[in-house]
């Protein structure tokens, strides 16, 4: 069973909130005042002021309201109980060990049948849309609703479920979310705790998703693919056409400023993605065994900043080259297979020239250890290359896209410190 996380207000007033939320065993999903003490069965990181401490076990919501009372003499004689705000917090901690025996049960019958450490795989589909571009998908089941594809996108984090894929669906909602993508498009709506299942296998506890209620576009990008399309005929990555898209998007690499990402947030320790440029064989392999993590090249995050510089916070340094023309630029470099393309965002982009095609060489990671990667502009997804201007940017942004997918084996890990590359084995006939 997780442990409690219990919250101590160190601000100036001491007799201000606090706060004990639950890891795991998500039963209550609502708040319980024990006077100036919550006991929350909401995850998240403590607010600005306050610290954490542990203390083992979990607790649901119940008739512990009786301690109120400690409270309210504490309330009102602050100059005599001032030191006696410490005991009162073990006091609360006490009231939530009590009830260990009383909902241990209920929390192991919340427990989903894929354990933390267990090993399995998610397959992952190939659709191709209208344009041509090619996305790969997961069906994702949100509170036991049917299957939903949903773009998965290594250069995002988060799970976001456009409401109209929950009409039927109780998610318990607890705040809201505003999001962008470089596509313009902007995400509003509710942040929600739902149980959820990834390809038929259901994650341990709760997870928090994004409930997509409205799609805007950002002033910068008035004209999205949103701008003229209903909340009801709008999906993800439709490129604007009505009715076409997909309903979610899961992110599963890591960004700042956005929603956690739902394997790590699983408790999930490492997964291997694997992309196939065929319609089928790519994969998530999740708790690989150890022998399936043997060959790994270790890449660390250098990750940019949430000031406008970058929003990736899943970069690595790389370069890109094209030999006959001389054109040569390293920077940041970022694996993203909800792009469809390779964008290179640079100071003074060069122009390519369709015949001949140009020929690129990746070079991911620096010194001894990189690896190289090459291959030839076709003006097809995921082959096609394009440079656009970003004065303000420090350094140039490589966002390759698929392309490292489809030759490696990417490995990740809950703690988003890096990703580990190995060659995929030569195709068979």
């Amino acid at each position: 069973m997780a442990p409690i996380k219990v919250v101590t207000h160190t601000g100036a007033d001491p007799f201000g909130p606090l706060e004990i939320a639950v890891d795991n065993c998500l039963d209550s999903q609502k708040r319980c005042s024990l006077g100036n003490v919550a006991i929350s069965s909401q995850k998240g990181t403590a607010p600005a002021g306050f610290e954490r401490a542990t203390v083992a076990s979990a607790v649901v919501c119940n008739a512990s309201m009786r301690k109120e009372s400690i409270w309210g003499r504490l309330r009102r004689n602050r100059p005599i109980f001032m030191r006696q705000a410490i005991s009162a917090l073990a006091a609360a901690a006490l009231v939530a060990i009590a009830f260990i025996v009383s909902t241990s049960s209920d929390c192991e019958a919340q427990q989903a049948a894929v354990k933390v450490d267990d090993r399995f795989e998610i397959s992952i589909n190939k659709v191709i849309v209208a344009n041509g571009a090619a996305f790969y998908t997961v069906p994702v089941s949100i509170g036991g609703s049917a299957p939903i594809e949903a773009i998965l996108d290594t250069g995002s984090s988060g799970l976001y479920v456009l409401a109209t894929a929950l009409k039927t669906t109780k998610v318990s909602e607890f705040g809201k979310f505003h999001r962008g993508y470089n596509s313009g498009e902007i995400f509003e709506g509710d942040r929600a705790l739902a149980d959820v299942s990834f390809g038929g296998s259901k994650v341990p506890h709760s997870l928090e998703i994004g409930k997509v209620n409205d799609v805007k576009c950002s002033p910068v990008k008035p004209n999205c693919f949103a701008a003229h399309l209903t909340r009801d005929n709008y999906g993800i990555g439709g490129s604007g056409v009505p009715g076409k898209g997909f309903k979610a998007i899961l992110g599963i690499g890591f960004e700042f400023g956005t929603g956690p990402n739902p394997f790590a947030d699983s408790g999930f320790p490492n997964w291997i993605v694997s992309l196939s440029e065929r319609a089928k064989g790519s994969s998530i392999v999740v708790n690989p065994d150890k022998e399936e993590l043997v060959g790994f090249s270790s890449f660390p995050f250098v990750g940019g900043t949430p000031n406008g510089k970058s929003s990736y916070r899943s970069e690595i340094k790389g370069c890109i080259s094209e030999a006959r023309s001389k054109f040569n630029t390293c920077g940041a470099f970022v694996l993203d297979s909800g792009t469809g393309l390779a964008v290179i965002r640079m100071k003074n982009p060069p122009q390519f020239k369709s015949n001949p095609p140009a020929k690129f060489d990746l070079q991911i990671g620096e010194g001894s250890g990189h690896l190289d990667l090459s291959f030839e502009q076709k003006y097809t997804a995921p082959w096609t290359v394009a440079f656009l201007p970003e004065d303000k940017l420090q350094f140039s942004l490589i966002v390759a896209g698929i392309i490292p997918y489809l030759k490696f084996n990417v490995l990740y890990d809950k703690l988003g410190t890096g990703i580990g590359l190995k060659p995929k084995p030569a195709a068979k006939n």
